[in-house]
């Protein structure tokens, strides 16, 4: 099992430390064991001794009975051998080797430091300056390493967000031209031609400003809720509740199509921001019924501590390839982008944002020319 990252830097430093003391006491004894090797204690006193004869003795102080000798007056050495002289260049070069390896365990600690500090500051410069490819690619374990990874996840993260926002203000320009431009040639059709300003014109322009609206409210909620760290306002609701309110809203609106509701048990209670939950199924019944003429089934059971939402048509169904784009905004697996199948491809992208505000997840299961099912799972939260 690997250590802990966090204390791999603190080793090292430990480590180090002792290297350094061990070299300075290293080198304090090389210098000691140099100073014995060219004074060497007599009973007079230290004899100075070099790679010659013996040149003198230094005296501590005046001897007794010699008068007229100052403290460390240098006089003829006794007659005698003095003994042969220890190797003092051995003794220089394992000093001098101490001292090489402190200095090259301070250089290689330095680096180690550094380096990646160094890595960290070009990457962050590099994305400061728009590459938003840059990384630090750090493949240490140690607290370098967890910081160069960090700094790739928000790097990345970051990324995405740009481009994400990117792309939604390209579709959003494209989507707001279709409408505009549809209201705009009505409206100067009906100023040249006041005598069309009929029922039937009025109502699609009605149609096109109602298009709008609901794209700029689409827009703006996935925004916030894109901005958003969770929900402050959760209530404990009723999910039977407001699912027979959808369900009695969808009949009056829709009298020719049937849809069934299947709840289990009543009452069925969470915790949840209603107005958004209300919202997120019904753009799922909504989009059931443009893709479908059959009857629509929304199911809502509980499953020990997940409540799950289950909206199903068997309408056209989708592609399996157009499956794992279905939650992209914009995206419409009618790439004829026909006002009759559906509106500008936000429904499913906010669902998603809502639900995941709720910390719950949404899948779609569809088969093309079979039908198609949203899943929602909620957890069950708690007050």
């Amino acid at each position: 099992m690997n250590a802990d990252p966090g204390k791999r830097l603190t080793r090292l430093v430990y480590a180090y430390t002792a290297v350094c003391v061990i070299g300075a006491v290293g080198v304090f004894l090389g210098v000691a064991a140099w100073h014995f090797a060219l004074f060497r204690p007599s009973p007079d006193g230290f004899e100075l001794r070099g790679d010659g004869p013996p040149h003198g003795l230094i005296e501590p102080g005046p001897p007794p009975g010699m008068p007229g000798h100052p403290p460390g007056a240098l006089r003829p050495p006794p007659r005698g051998p003095t003994g042969p002289t220890p190797p003092r260049p051995v003794l220089l070069a394992v000093a001098g080797i101490l001292l090489v390896l402190v200095a090259g365990a301070s250089y290689a600690f330095a680096q180690r430091l550094t380096g990646p500090l160094r890595a960290l500051e070009h990457a962050a410069r590099r994305y400061g300056d728009g590459d938003l490819s840059a990384r630090v690619n750090l493949a240490s374990d140690d607290e370098f390493g967890a910081v160069g990874r960090a700094f790739d996840d928000m790097a990345a993260r970051t990324a995405r967000l740009i481009e994400a926002q990117n792309e939604l203000m390209a579709n959003v320009s494209h989507e707001l031209r279709t409408p505009l431009a549809r209201v705009r040639v009505a409206l100067d059709i009906l100023q040249e031609c006041p005598e069309m300003a009929s029922p039937a014109a009025l109502a699609a322009i009605d149609e096109d400003v109602a298009e709008l609206e609901r794209m700029s409210s689409d827009v703006l909620a996935s925004l916030r809720l894109a901005m958003t760290t969770g929900l402050d306002r959760l209530n404990e609701v009723d999910m039977a509740d407001i699912l027979d309110g959808l369900a009695d809203r969808f009949r009056r609106n829709h009298p020719d199509r049937t849809l069934d509701l299947e709840v289990e048990p009543r009452p069925l209670l969470c915790r949840a921001e209603p107005q958004l939950i209300e919202r997120a199924i019904d753009n799922l019944i909504s989009n059931a019924c443009k893709y479908s003429e059959a009857t629509i089934t929304v199911r809502a059971v509980r499953r020990g501590d997940i409540l799950s939402i289950s909206v199903v048509d068997r309408g056209i169904g989708m592609a399996a390839a157009d499956v794992p784009r279905a939650f992209e905004p914009f995206f419409r697996s009618d790439r004829s982008r026909h006002k009759g199948t559906g509106g500008v491809g936000l429904g499913l992208n906010l669902v998603q944002r809502i639900v995941q505000a709720h910390d719950g997840t949404v899948r779609i299961e569809s088969e093309l020319d079979r039908g198609t099912q949203v899943v929602v799972e909620l957890p069950q939260r708690r007050a």
